[in-house]
């Protein structure tokens, strides 16, 4: 374990956007002392001020109904990829399957857009998916399953993309804290994540 003075030098070593980061993302996983000392060193550069209501909210949670209130004005954005109002952002989830010999990897992530985006974004996945997945016996399976799964139900939609949503608000939480409003951070953020 490290100790205090070693992870008061390591914070002292970010960059200002870095320490922001940090404590917009990352600050409910820190152990008490930890969230002091970045608060300390926030505070030493001038940046606590702008992080603060962040830094509260990835510690104690959001309301329910401001957790809600953020979920509806995400699906009034337009869509991430197109620009496309008035459609109402979805998500959907993606497997990407990647397969060698004997082992394969599977990872599920979400995808956030308009309809047309998401269903464009799940057949590039399945159309990898058959390049890198086939590779095994398990690959080929878990693509077999994957490209079944890409043509779900609307109602299966409709779970995905509530799911999805309340998955973004939740791991950033103290992103969304301070940005909610500010639909090019969000829209910049979305694309972020559709790009991983």
């Amino acid at each position: 374990m490290r100790s205090t003075e070693e992870i008061i030098a390591y914070y002292q070593r970010l960059s200002d956007e870095r320490l922001r980061q940090i404590a917009i993302h990352e600050s409910g996983d820190l152990s008490e002392r930890g969230l002091e000392i970045i608060q300390d060193e926030l505070e030493r550069r001038g940046l606590l001020a702008e992080t603060v209501e962040a830094i509260e909210v990835e510690v104690n949670g959001m309301d329910a109904e401001e957790f809600e209130e953020i979920v509806r004005q995400i699906i009034q954005m337009p869509c991430p990829e197109c620009g496309k109002e008035g459609e109402g952002m979805k998500a959907g989830i993606v497997h990407e399957i990647r397969s060698f010999l004997l082992i394969s990897r599977r990872e599920a992530r979400f995808r956030f857009g308009c309809a047309d985006c998401v269903s464009d974004m799940k057949r590039q996945v399945a159309r990898k998916n058959y390049l890198y997945g086939l590779w095994s016996s398990r690959g080929l399976l878990y693509t077999l399953r994957e490209s079944i799964r890409i043509r779900n139900s609307e109602e299966g939609k409709r779970a995905e993309t509530e799911t999805g949503l309340y998955s973004l608000v939740e791991s950033n939480l103290g992103f969304f804290q301070l940005n909610s409003e500010n639909e090019p951070k969000v829209i910049d953020l979305l694309s972020e994540i559709n790009r991983k």
